[in-house]
């Protein structure tokens, strides 16, 4: 008997045979299968980590996201979201903020909101949560974020300003940002 990999034997015969008036030995296997021990078949798929950026409410855009200004009562804000386009859940990202301003850089302040944000007045109807305040950097934040959901940024400038802004930001996720692996169906 001979074993395979798997552990599943081949049975062999081996007899004697009478070929032409000779004698002749021969051997020939009787069954032969290979598969896998539990006889399923196994997939697999990779997956991905990935925070992107969209202006509030559209489709996001990737890559960093140059940030639409909008003036309410002498302060610029600008509304922005972070989209989780991979294929794992969030537990964080890196943030990053870079000004060019036609003065001083101001210090901005980014804020989160459960829900939209009201534009015209930049209120948040849901909870508000400070984020970061900022002239400039990056910043690690821890946050939830499922597959396909968004948090929802505003960036405000920190002074009332006519200073002309221009405003980059970025995202970005490390596998350890990312939840852990899983195996399923074994």
């Amino acid at each position: 008997m001979i074993m395979t990999r798997y552990a599943r034997p081949i049975t062999v015969l081996c007899g004697i045979a009478l070929a032409g008036g000779i004698l002749a030995g021969e051997c020939v296997p009787a069954k032969a299968s290979v598969g896998s021990l539990l006889g399923q078949s196994i997939t697999s798929a990779t997956a991905t980590w990935e925070a992107t950026l969209a202006d509030a409410d559209q489709a996001a855009a990737g890559g960093p996201l140059l940030v639409s200004w909008v003036v309410v009562k002498g302060r610029q804000y600008g509304f922005v979201d972070v989209v989780n386009s991979g294929t794992l859940d969030l537990s964080g990202m890196t943030l990053s903020l870079n000004t060019i301003a036609s003065d001083k850089v101001p210090t901005m302040e980014i804020s989160a909101c459960t829900v939209s944000w009201k534009q015209s007045d930049a209120n948040c109807s849901g909870v508000q949560t400070s984020i970061w305040s900022t002239s400039g950097g990056s910043k690690d934040v821890s946050v939830s974020l499922n597959v396909g959901t968004r948090l929802r940024l505003l960036i405000t400038s920190g002074e009332r300003t006519s200073n002309k802004l221009t405003t980059t930001l970025g995202a970005k996720v490390s596998r350890n940002q990312a939840r852990s692996a899983t195996t399923v169906n074994q």
